[in-house]
């Protein structure tokens, strides 16, 4: 089976694509932009649709309680426990605006 050197048949490419920057300058945009379109392909396959709830001091130093939902993008935060615990549990009851469980098949 023959051997092809993908550089040498993309070097014209990059001589039009990157027109006054040397070879290796090239290699490396061309580098950044396949690692640009890589992290965000990463990003969309990995979007967490999961609740993230912390704890974390306030300017006082007391402890708060905050939650994220990014599935109906919402923020909640408390300093009482009990409170974050209900917010968490009225959440799974609580549908997105426009969804319905006949549209959800």
């Amino acid at each position: 089976m023959k051997s092809i050197n993908l550089m040498q048949k993309l070097t014209p490419g990059f001589d039009l694509l990157f027109r006054g920057a040397s070879y290796a300058s090239a290699q490396s945009r061309l580098a950044g932009l396949w690692n640009q379109m890589g992290q965000a392909v990463v990003s969309w396959l990995t979007y967490e649709s999961e609740l993230r709830v912390w704890q974390e001091p306030d300017a006082d130093g007391n402890d708060l309680w905050h939650a994220y939902d990014p599935v109906g993008d919402r923020a909640f935060y408390t300093d009482s426990e009990e409170e974050m615990r209900q917010w968490i549990e009225q959440r799974h009851y609580v549908t997105p605006a426009g969804w319905s469980p006949l549209s959800a098949r």
